[in-house]
This record gives C-alpha cells, sequence and structure tokens, in this order.
C-alpha cells in the first residue's frame, strides 16, 4: 500500500502540472491503463486518451487552488479538493472539482473519479456579488467558506437549513453600506468543510469565534436565523466578551418546546419529521443524497407565505448545495446534536448584551414565551409581516432596515 506522504506528493505534482498545463506531467502519475470517471458528462476513458483532451480545454490563463486539505483516510485512496478560476466570455468563472484517486504499490494513479462542482453564477463565488469578496479559512481544524463586504462595525450573518449564504444576499449589500459584513457558511454548509462530526452548537459557534479572531476582531455583533440563530445564540452565551449585541430571527436555542415534540402529531399539526429522521444511522445520506430538491420545495411550500420569492435558481443553488451524501449527513447532523446542545444550554448563564428577536405573526409569540428565561429582559421582540419561515428571502428589506437600526 502506497504512503500517505507518497499519494501527498502525487496529488500536488498532479495540481502544479494542471496549474503549468503540463500534461506529460500529469500522465506521469497515472499507470497505463488506468482510467479517468467524470460523471458529469465526458463518460470514462483511459487517462492517457482522456486527460490530453482535458488540458486542451483548460483556458488560457486558468489558475487552480486548493480547496480542502489533501486527504489520504481512505487506504489506497485520495481525494483533492481543488478550484478552477478563468474568464469565459469577458465573466469570471470558478469550478470546482473533486477527485477521488486511487494507488498502486508504486504511488501511481490507477483510476480517479473528477466530480465537478457548479460554477460562479450558480453559487454567486468570487467577484460576482455587488463587490463582496468570497473567502476561506481554517478555524477550529475545519475550513470555513465566507462572503465579506462593507465597512465599518463588524457584522456576521449565519443562515439556517437548507439554505446557505445565498440566502442572505437579499439584505447583506443594505447592510453593507453600514457595517463591515461577514456571512459565513457554518461547519456543514455551503463552501465550508462537511465533516463526520462537530455539529452541536458550542464547537460550530467555536468554528465562527475563531474565524472572526483570525479575520482580525476582538469583538462582533452576530446575527442568525433558523439553525444559524442556533449558532448566533450559543457564540454570544459561549464569547460574551466577544459579542457586541446578538439578533435572530425565526429560530433560537433549542427549548423546552423541543422536549415535547410528538412523533405522530394530530391533524393539522406541524410535522417535524426532520428531528426524528436525524437520529437514524447513514438513513437521511441513502434517502436524500442527489435528490434533495423535493426537500427543498416542500420546506418552501410549508414554510413561505411568499414561495413565488424563493426562485428556481434559488431552489437549484440550495438542492446542488445538499447534493452530496457528505453534505445531507452534515445538515441533519445539526439536528442529531439536539440532546447535546440541550445539556450544553443548560449550562450557559442568561445573556447580558442587547438582543433583538425577530418573527412572522406566527412565530414571534412562541418564541416570546420559548426564550423568556435565556434571553434579558430587555430584549426587543420585532414582528416582521407578511412572511413565513424564510424572513430573509421573502421580507429582505424588512429585515435589513430592522438589523440595521438595531446594531446602528
Amino acid at each position: 500500500m502506497p504512503t500517505e506522504d507518497t499519494m501527498r506528493s502525487a496529488l500536488h505534482t498532479y495540481l502544479d502540472a494542471l496549474n503549468n498545463l503540463d500534461v506529460g506531467a500529469a500522465l506521469a502519475l497515472f499507470a497505463k491503463g488506468s482510467t479517468l470517471e467524470d460523471p458529469v458528462g465526458t463518460g470514462v476513458a483511459d487517462a492517457h486518451e482522456r486527460l490530453p483532451i482535458m488540458f486542451k480545454q483548460i483556458p488560457a490563463g486558468s489558475t487552480f487552488s486548493l480547496d480542502t486539505p489533501i486527504r489520504t483516510s481512505h487506504g489506497a485512496a485520495a481525494a483533492m479538493a481543488f478550484s478552477l478560476r478563468t474568464v469565459v466570455d469577458g465573466i469570471p468563472v470558478q469550478v470546482r472539482s473533486l477527485d477521488v484517486m486511487e494507488f498502486d504499490d508504486d504511488g501511481l494513479i490507477t483510476h480517479m473519479n473528477a466530480y465537478t462542482g457548479p460554477s460562479d453564477q450558480e453559487f454567486s463565488l468570487p467577484g460576482t456579488f455587488d463587490g463582496f469578496e468570497h473567502g476561506y479559512a481554517v478555524a477550529n481544524g475545519v475550513r470555513l467558506h465566507y462572503e465579506i463586504g462593507g465597512s465599518g462595525e463588524p457584522l456576521v450573518l449565519l443562515e439556517g437549513f437548507p439554505r446557505t449564504t445565498h440566502a442572505l444576499h437579499g439584505i447583506m449589500s443594505e447592510l453593507a453600506k453600514h457595517y463591515r459584513v461577514i456571512a459565513v457558511d457554518y461547519r456543514g454548509q455551503g463552501g465550508s468543510d462537511k465533516p463526520a462530526d462537530g455539529y452541536d452548537k458550542k464547537t460550530m459557534a467555536k468554528d465562527v469565534y475563531e474565524l472572526v479572531r483570525g479575520l482580525g476582531y476582538d469583538k462582533v455583533n452576530i446575527a442568525g436565523g433558523d439553525m444559524g440563530a442556533m449558532v448566533a445564540y450559543t457564540f454570544a452565551a459561549n464569547y460574551p466578551e466577544a459579542t457586541a449585541k446578538l439578533a435572530v430571527w425565526d429560530g433560537g436555542p433549542f427549548g423546552p418546546s423541543h422536549a415535547t415534540m410528538q412523533a405522530f402529531p394530530p391533524p393539522g399539526a406541524g410535522n417535524t419529521w426532520w428531528y426524528p429522521l436525524s437520529q437514524i444511522d447513514d438513513l437521511p445520506a441513502k434517502l436524500l443524497a442527489g435528490r434533495f430538491r423535493p426537500l427543498v420545495d416542500w420546506a418552501v411550500d410549508h414554510f413561505a407565505v411568499h414561495p413565488e420569492k424563493i426562485t428556481e435558481q434559488d431552489r437549484e443553488i440550495y438542492a446542488t448545495a445538499y447534493g452530496s451524501p457528505e453534505a445531507v449527513t452534515a445538515a441533519f447532523g445539526t439536528y442529531r446534536a439536539y440532546h447535546q446542545d440541550v445539556a450544553d444550554n443548560a449550562t450557559y448563564p442568561r445573556l447580558a448584551m442587547p438582543v433583538l428577536v425577530l418573527g412572522n405573526t406566527v412565530t414571534l409569540p412562541f418564541l416570546r414565551s420559548e426564550l423568556a428565561a435565556t434571553f434579558p429582559d430587555t430584549t426587543r421582540y420585532v414582528t416582521i409581516e407578511d412572511t413565513g419561515h424564510y424572513i430573509a428571502e421573502e421580507q429582505p428589506e424588512a429585515l435589513a432596515t430592522e438589523l440595521a437600526r438595531f446594531f446602528g
């Protein structure tokens, strides 16, 4: 079996060959007769036939960069996630790829699966969204993706399930007029790493804390919706000295009501089926990997007052972002950690910093009663009218206005 160092060296050599457009160096890594398999439609061919074609298709001036650490944890196989940045018809484009390679005893690549990912235009990656820059940073051992723009006091934004930072685009431009906005894909979400564990909110909050410290901030404002609200709350509870103000919309820490959820709700009552599903090993990924679009549509139909505001493009972005088994497992992992989160929440003192809670006409009274024992008596509760659960997408102007007013 090849050593880990041998596999890592080969993958770095392959990445260098891509950047130098050196097909000879790339071919030298592949055993004769090895295969290159690309599920996006280029078919399966001998690597010595396929690689020269691939190199001819790479536009001049393209650059390849490593997105995640090279991983060699599967015997004689290793994985390398990287991005191609180029320009097509004057438009900056980024294409992600995850190459999973198998090695022989001599360290040559005998098989490779190349899983090409979505482009800039689909994920709104670097250079495509209102002056925001995209960044990646390793924090608490995971690589986090974030979008950053604007100037002023730092304001961290987090969204929930099944969403990514894309859902925040409706409020980011307005808030960037007043703040240095940092929209973060938390662990397991969007462009961030999707490790096998660490989805208790205390760990996820530590990820965000180390990210903002790495960006040079000792104290930030932080706001989040849905699962992002849980992470934002846990950030404030664990790092009060680093939290200027906290805002949450249509979400908050796991509270008393979660302990009474019914597996068989009566007719007409809400059915939170994803909570019990999250407790079953491996099943969510087996059911939903590559088939996530129906879940996105179901969520919009059941939880949005204005489903038309979550467009076809939006839905496809979310379906793609949660398309892999790792992404599905991570998403349900945030709910799987419920019991640990409840235990952790019981140890936190009552918040002392200024807090804003936003909800719709149905959820705000529930949030007020649910959060009363945890949030300060001075907490402001504000109703956002004419919206369902996805406030950042259904009523972005109203949400941005309330956030700017609170954090100002």
